[in-house]
């Protein structure tokens, strides 16, 4: 009894407990994918040389040919904090897997009582601000993006605490300065969609207070304290931004803008309504159904505003990066989910006001609209399927991913300083870490970043881009020709040089997909896939003469 009235004292602590166990376990089944992988050695490098260089003395980093480092071969393009926080894990705990994953870890469960924080400081009311955390605890693609080694985990609480101070800007200095510090963290964090995140904000909160009858004097007042504090923010992230330039690094603006037409504006809709659908904690259909029953119960209230102005919140959001990357974004994609992670929790309120907003109807209905929402996504535009099932039979069964095998592979029947060649330009990261030998991965870029290689000179050891031998060992992942794979951007021929069929023996291990672990819904597996022939990677090994 004593257990069950603390729970009710404090209902956040059971989704809090029950997102830490399923976030823990997750974190436990794979080891790092690629971008993880590029984190942590990353970190590594930062115990070595103080800041994220690329290079570590026996091979160099960084995907489409070291595209993320300058002339002194450090990242620039890539936020620091995710660095600096492995790096930190790794001097504590030792260098591994769960001690990469674990300073992201702690900030994603932090995450859901901030969200509780949030949320009930909006509608001041618990049953709402319980399902909300609840909603979010269970949502599987937000526990996916919740442990990895990336900056997912700290854009969402650092978005969620920005949130709370803005809240309660207008309270008092603190909060002002709170808010400041925040969103240096934020920007520090995620530099390319924090901004968008701010300005989405701004606006729909001006929006919602206008809604509410606040004076003009009282929107001026939050318009004017949230825009000076913006402004200390960008002063306080412009020398890091010019010192290093990062967005040179990927050329992400050219302001080459396309031309505008009505096929345009219509594939700029779609897009933005996709993304409602694809975080997987988002239903149109419940939403159109409250906002229904709102109208015909006359029951258009506090909450229907709060909704209103979280969905313009996100609705801003999405038109303004998807609109950015159409005009000006010329080599990255700024609509994949690992940008959006700020919006689950949003869309986690949304969700649960909108089923408050039904109950009304039945609290039957109420229960069984949350039980599905959990363990269902039958509401959604997509197939139906329980995520939840499968996460917990992934956890319960895990598969080796195929480039673990790689590793163990290499581990067990490489000798010291090896030569190795791979086809995939994603999997040198999860090699390299995991590798055991110090095996030098040959040709790994080419000299067409001019900031590694300036004129006149090189910085690195030639067989890192010119290897004119035939390696100790080629790993050569299969094209996959018939699906049309979105990874086959990455795969790299074999140099003329190399015979496999008369200087190599060859030994064959399960399906080419190297990241089948990743965040995003679309891509992990959730079960161990079984290989066709073409799907299989190839190890070759350098006979002996």
């Amino acid at each position: 009894m004593r257990v069950l009235d603390f729970l009710k004292k404090y209902p956040w602590i059971l989704p809090t407990i029950i997102f830490a166990v399923l976030v823990i376990l997750g974190a436990n089944m794979h080891p790092l994918w690629g971008d993880e992988a590029e984190t942590a050695l990353f970190a590594k490098n930062i115990l070595k040389y103080g800041v994220p260089k690329g290079w570590d003395g026996t091979n160099i980093m960084g995907q489409d040919d070291a595209v993320v480092l300058n002339q002194d071969l450090v990242n620039h393009t890539s936020p620091w904090p995710q660095y600096y926080l492995v790096a930190a894990s790794f001097k504590i705990f030792g260098i591994g897997t769960l001690q990469a994953r674990f300073p992201f870890i702690i900030f994603s469960i932090l995450s859901i009582p901030l969200l509780y924080l949030i949320c009930l400081k909006l509608t001041n009311n618990k049953t709402i601000t319980f399902v909300s955390t609840l909603l979010l605890s269970c949502n599987v693609g937000f526990l996916l993006y919740s442990y990895q080694a990336r900056y997912y985990a700290l854009t969402v609480f650092f978005a969620l605490l920005f949130i709370y101070f803005a809240l309660r800007l207008t309270e008092g200095l603190k909060y002002k300065i709170f808010l400041i510090i925040t969103g240096m963290v934020c920007i520090y964090s995620q530099y390319l969609t924090f901004p968008l995140f701010y300005g989405s904000f701004l606006l729909s909160y001006v929006v919602y207070l206008t809604i509410n009858k606040k004076t003009s004097k009282e929107v001026f007042k939050f318009a004017a304290w949230y825009l000076l504090c913006g402004a200390i923010i960008v002063l306080f992230f412009l020398p890091w931004y010019l010192i290093l330039k990062p967005t040179s690094g990927r050329t992400l603006f050219d302001f080459s803008f396309s031309e505008v037409s009505p096929e345009l504006v219509w594939v700029l809709i779609r897009k933005v309504l996709n993304q409602f659908v694809t975080t997987g904690i988002f239903s149109p259909i419940l939403v159109g159904l409250a906002i229904i029953v709102s109208v015909i119960k006359k029951n258009l209230n506090k909450y229907t505003n709060i909704m209103i102005f979280i969905l313009l919140t996100v609705l801003i959001y999405f038109l303004s990066e998807i609109t950015l990357e159409f005009f000006i974004a010329t080599n990255t994609t700024l609509y994949s989910d690992r940008y959006n992670v700020i919006t689950f929790p949003l869309f986690a309120i949304i969700l649960s006001i909108t089923i408050f907003q039904i109950k009304a109807l039945n609290k039957y209905i109420f229960i069984t609209l949350i039980a599905l929402l959990i363990f269902t996504n039958t509401f959604s535009f997509q197939a139906p399927r329980s995520l939840l099932l499968e996460f917990l039979g992934e956890v319960s069964n895990p598969y080796v991913l195929p480039d673990q095998e790689v590793v163990n592979y290499l581990n067990d029947n490489t000798r010291k300083g090896e030569t190795v060649y791979l086809t995939l330009d994603r999997d040198h990261e999860p090699l390299m870490f995991y590798n055991t030998k110090e095996l030098k991965f040959v040709n790994r870029i080419i000299p067409t970043n001019t900031r590694v290689f300036p004129k006149g000179r090189s910085v690195l050891p030639i067989y890192t881009y010119f290897y004119t031998n035939e390696p100790d060992w080629v790993i050569q992942y299969s094209k996959r020709e018939n699906d049309n794979s979105e990874l086959m951007f990455d795969y790299r021929p074999l140099p003329p040089n190399i015979n496999l069929t008369k200087d190599y023996n060859v030994v064959a291990l399960p399906v080419f997909f190297s990241d089948f672990s990743r965040p995003e819904i679309g891509t992990h597996a959730f079960k161990e896939t079984k290989p066709s022939y073409n799907d299989q990677i190839f190890i070759y090994h350098k006979k002996q003469s």
